[in-house]
């Protein structure tokens, strides 16, 4: 059975580009894999990216 949908917390960091410094953050992590595929979303709760993770998966590994 597949995963619909995975919600993680991790710690990251974020680039400042006004200050130049890396942040260290919460980043919420949403995996889904259904029949339209898998994704990655990761948002800082502010902004969020969505990434499809079939062109990267092979890297992952």
């Amino acid at each position: 059975m597949k995963c619909k949908n995975k919600e993680v917390f991790v710690e990251g960091m974020r680039y400042n580009d006004n200050s130049g410094k890396l942040n260290i953050m919460r980043f919420r992590c949403i995996i889904t894999n259904d029949e339209r595929g898998k994704t990655l979303s990761i948002g800082d709760g502010k902004t969020q990216f969505a990434i499809p993770f079939e062109p990267i998966e092979k890297f992952l590994k």
